[in-house]
């Protein structure tokens, strides 16, 4: 079965064409050890404290919507939480401190994946309009696309700190395709978050597909409605485990010829490079978190998560 043309897409940005989740850790030790010393605070205690008040803090749907669009405002209530964990008094100004050294340490180690320009530009050239949503704050989401060089390929671009309201929000959506003045059912998205990139813009007919992180071996592992597809655990050796209900469904939903973005072949799907394996794993089961261990990988804007 041939799938309709594609009229316009509409992708995501954190961890669909940017790396965003990759060396979140290291950020936040790099900042501790730089910062810690001068306060008298025991780095690697902090970092404990951190990863424990990261899964509180954005665990809170409500407190994930608010605290978003001011990402800076939000990591330092995460450092002033964790030092109120910890019973630490530490200088004024010292949590405002941390938080602007992991902001800066982030930013620094954000990459695009080595295939998102090959592949905005494969649809550029195929004259397909493209359209870029994403939340958060309105600053960072602006120098992320400014910063990777990503305005240039994209018709219309709305960021929920601009706009006003963010993904799941069904206006959302309708004002990006107005823009592109493409129509619901003839309209892809794009991106990593099974509600937001998939359920909801599927819910007003646009065939939206989720995009995995790659996953190691050189294949890019695509979601869709019809089911997630979920890693075979490295201790289980391949063929010996029997297949879940949703990978039946996957495998159902195969072979009536659905198809994904990876089988439509984008440029360099099969090339994305592995990292964040058990961030992956968290939301390859549909966890409402998207990913059931903040430590590993951590994005804003999939609900909620940990930063």
């Amino acid at each position: 079965m041939n799938a309709p043309p594609i009229a316009a897409l509409l992708f995501d940005l954190d961890d669909t064409l940017l790396d965003y989740s990759g060396g979140v850790d290291g950020s936040w030790a790099g900042a501790c050890h730089a910062c810690c010393p001068r306060a008298g605070v025991d780095p690697s205690v902090l970092l404990g404290a951190l990863a424990e008040t990261r899964r509180w803090f954005w665990d809170d749907a409500e407190r994930h919507r608010r605290e978003r669009v001011n990402m800076l405002g939000a990591w330092q209530h995460i450092v002033e939480f964790a030092l109120e964990r910890l019973g630490c008094a530490t200088p004024d100004g010292f949590a405002a401190a941390v938080a602007r050294d992991f902001a800066e340490r982030r930013r620094e180690v954000m990459r695009l994946f080595p295939d998102a320009l090959d592949t905005l530009e494969h649809f550029r050239k195929q004259g397909v309009p493209l359209g870029l949503i994403t939340n958060g704050d309105a600053g960072q989401q602006r120098d992320k696309i400014e910063r990777h060089g990503l305005a240039r390929f994209f018709d219309t671009i709305l960021i929920e700190g601009e706009f006003g309201t963010g993904k799941p929000e069904e206006i959302v959506y309708r004002h990006a395709l107005q823009a592109l003045g493409a129509s619901a059912t003839t309209a892809w998205m794009v991106g990593d978050h099974l509600e937001w990139d998939v359920s909801a813009p599927q819910r007003l007919g646009d065939p939206a597909r989720a995009v995995s992180p790659p996953l190691s071996g050189g294949r890019a592992k695509c979601r869709t409605s019809a089911g997630c597809l979920r890693r075979r655990p490295r201790h289980s050796p391949r063929g010996t485990r029997t297949r879940s209900p949703l990978r039946r469904r996957r495998l159902r939903a195969s072979e009536s010829g659905i198809r994904t973005s990876a089988h439509r072949g984008f440029p360099g799907s099969g090339q994305r490079r592995a990292h964040n394996q058990d961030n992956r794993r968290g939301r390859h089961t549909g966890c409402r978190e998207g990913n059931p261990s903040p430590p590993d990988g951590e994005n804003p804007h999939r609900l909620p998560f940990s930063i």
